[in-house]
Order: structure tokens, then C-alpha cells, then sequence
């Protein structure tokens, strides 16, 4: 028994490992892809220092045709896209901590420091973009200090060129988020709001549908408890990982369903995930052909 359990310990443990080894992985990526985009710290420094340009994107390169390798194979643009820009975060950060380092640059050494500040959380579930805000006031510091050395021309050039692109790329995250905040509130009103009116009962089932549909009337249906019954209605969202609840009642008829597209491309899922990297690397991403999806189901 004892032998047994040591055992058991064993590959618990070694589960946890490999885990936590992929939540590392994954969030490095995410953190040196920030970095490099829609952060501009890569790009200022890389195009700054272009001296030195040949030689610093020379281990990127060579990164980003194994990776462009790797993804032909699965078949996945966006992995080789993050891999590509995560090498040029990479390339920067570690050029200005050994240029920092090298100089005895004391103020460079602490924002260096400053920036580096987001990594304990590397060994968190997820690394969303916003865990990287406490950083941004170091990378505008490092961004101007970094940009002293060209002509006051340039500098007025680089820093409208940064604000443009950050600002459209901004109102094209918003916009795009607004939509995906109303496909539960959309999908509430339309296939559960009628039915309670009805006097109907109506469950729903998965996360990221809840608060919408508790407000249009619907009960949460949860594993370890009945309903719903036989001829009461369910109402989930495909994305939000309604397929799980619906396995559970095999025997149902599609009463209603609502599809949702996403024409200012997506924020969430498909490659784009601001509230966690879990879902995409991108905080946002054009992809108006994708889709939310939601249904409403009769329980025999």
C-alpha cells in the first residue's frame, strides 16, 4: 500500500511538473510577444540600434524558420506569428540588459529590472496582457531614453507614428470587444427573455453565459444536480463551453438558435485573447468570418 501510494504521489507530481512547464512556455511567449507587440519596446529598440540590427536578428531568424517549420506541419499562422515576434522581444530585452550591464548604467539597470518585474507570474494558469501594465510607465521611459540619441525630426516622427498606431489599434479592440460583450446579452434577450415570458423554465449551463442569462430568467444547471427535467428547455453557448453541458442530455430537440459574427474582428477565441493568452496571443485579431453560437435545446 505504502509502495502504492509513493507511486501515485510520484505521477501527481510529475503531472504538475509537465503542466506548470507548459504554462511557463506558453506565458514566456506571451511576455516577450507583448513586448514586441502592441508594446513598441522591440521595434524602437531594434530600429535605433540598426548598427547592430544584422547581426541581433540573426537568432530570430533562425527561430522564426524552425517555428514557420513547426507550424506548417499543425498548421497554425498564428503560433508562427507569436513565435517570430516573441524571438524579437527576446532580442531587445536581452540587448538592453547587456548594454545596461556593460555600461554600469544604474537607471538602466533599474527600469531593465522594472520591466522584468511580470515574470514570477510566469508559472500562473495565464499571463493576459494586463498583468503587463505595471510595466509600461518603465517601457515610455526606455522608449524616450532609447530615442534621444536620433535627431529631434525622427523622434517627432517615431513618437506620432507610435501614438497613431496604438490609438487605431486601440479603437479596433474596443470595438470589437463591445460586440463580443453583447452576444450573451443579444442571445439572452432573444432565445431565453420570450420563453420565461412564457412561463416556460429555462437552463443554461456554461461560464461565460451565465450573467446575461440568469438576468433574462434562466436557472444554472449544474452536474451534481436534476434539471433540467424532460421538457424544459436549456440554453448554452457553443464558445462558452456549452458542448459540455449538452453531453450530459443526449436525448434533446433544437428548439432556436442565434449566430453571432464578429465584422471588427475578435477579441476573444480564435487566436485573439486580451483577458488571458489561454485563448490567443493577440489581443486582437481580424477575423470577421468567426463566430459565436448559441442554442436552445428541449430536454426529452
Amino acid at each position: 500500500m505504502t509502495v502504492l501510494i509513493r507511486q501515485r504521489g510520484a505521477a501527481f507530481e510529475s503531472t504538475n511538473v509537465l503542466v506548470g512547464t507548459r504554462y511557463v512556455q506558453a506565458n514566456l511567449n506571451a511576455y516577450l510577444l507583448y513586448l514586441c507587440f502592441p508594446i513598441p519596446f522591440a521595434a524602437v529598440r531594434l530600429i535605433v540600434n540598426w548598427r547592430r540590427a544584422k547581426i541581433l536578428l540573426i537568432p530570430p531568424a533562425i527561430l522564426i524558420v524552425i517555428s514557420y517549420c513547426n507550424a506548417v506541419l499543425i498548421d497554425d499562422c498564428s503560433a508562427r506569428i507569436a513565435t517570430g515576434c516573441s524571438a524579437l522581444g527576446l532580442v531587445a530585452l536581452t540587448d538592453m540588459i547587456y548594454v545596461c550591464l556593460r555600461a554600469s548604467d544604474r537607471v538602466g539597470i533599474l527600469l531593465s529590472l522594472w520591466v522584468l518585474m511580470p515574470l514570477p507570474a510566469v508559472i500562473y494558469v495565464h499571463l493576459p496582457i494586463k498583468y503587463i501594465l505595471p510595466v509600461l510607465p518603465a517601457v515610455a521611459l526606455i522608449v524616450i531614453r532609447t530615442l534621444s540619441s536620433v535627431s529631434w525630426n525622427r523622434r517627432l516622427l517615431v513618437y506620432g507614428t507610435i501614438v497613431l498606431a496604438c490609438t487605431f489599434y486601440s479603437v479596433l479592440l474596443l470595438k470589437a470587444d463591445a460586440d463580443f460583450a453583447d452576444y450573451g446579452r443579444r442571445a439572452a434577450s432573444e432565445l431565453i427573455a420570450p420563453h420565461v415570458a412564457k412561463g416556460e423554465k429555462v437552463w443554461y449551463g456554461d461560464s461565460g453565459f451565465y450573467w446575461y442569462a440568469h438576468r433574462a430568467g434562466a436557472r444554472v444547471s449544474k452536474p451534481d444536480e436534476p434539471g433540467p427535467n424532460p421538457g424544459e428547455l436549456l440554453a448554452v453557448g457553443l464558445m462558452e463551453g456549452g458542448e459540455a453541458t449538452l453531453k450530459r442530455f443526449p436525448n434533446r430537440e433544437l428548439i432556436d438558435s442565434r449566430t453571432y459574427d464578429s465584422p471588427h474582428g475578435r477579441t476573444m477565441g480564435y487566436g485573439a485573447g486580451p483577458y488571458s493568452n489561454y485563448y490567443g496571443y493577440l489581443p486582437w485579431r481580424w477575423n470577421p468570418g468567426a463566430t459565436n453560437d448559441y442554442q436552445l435545446w428541449r430536454i426529452h
